[in-house]
């Protein structure tokens, strides 16, 4: 064959297509494994928490449910339930140590609100040690409940 019927066999220069978008390059299969590394422990304790406030809640509606305690009981209970909420949410020297009027003032501060130390969960201080002790359990189960929510 002569070289002008080689050249005539010859075709144009094409581009290559561009490369479709999967499968991503290793270098982005790196930077997907790195980000559900830093998500999934993230994740986790905040299900562990929605968890433990769903659990809180639930254990103040079975106390609001009994009626077999008395009501300086159920304030007792009821305290007893935050205590062990604020410890689990907060530094144990934060806490642990509170009582009487410090403990609705350090509820207070977390709720911004005075109702602890001032409205209806004031019973949380003295109701637990009084013998004839007067305790509204909705409005307290109810200031409770928003601490709950909020805090924990």
């Amino acid at each position: 064959m002569e070289p002008s019927e080689l050249l005539q066999h010859l075709h144009d220069i094409q581009a290559p297509t561009a490369p479709g978008w999967w499968p991503p390059a290793p270098g982005w299969w790196f930077v997907m494994l790195g980000s559900l590394l830093l998500l999934v422990p993230r994740l986790w304790r905040y299900q562990r928490r929605y968890w433990q406030r769903r659990r809180r809640i639930r254990a103040l509606d079975a106390l609001s449910r009994r009626r077999d305690l008395t009501d300086a009981q159920f304030a007792a209970a009821v305290s007893q339930l935050l205590k062990r909420a604020a410890l689990s949410h907060y530094q144990r020297d934060q806490v642990a140590a509170l009582y009487g009027r410090d403990w609705l003032a350090f509820l207070d501060a977390r709720l911004e609100s005075q109702e602890f130390s001032q409205g209806c969960g004031r019973v949380l201080a003295c109701a637990p040690y009084q013998a004839q002790a007067q305790v509204d359990r909705s409005a307290l189960s109810h200031l409770a409940r928003r601490w709950l929510q909020q805090q924990c």
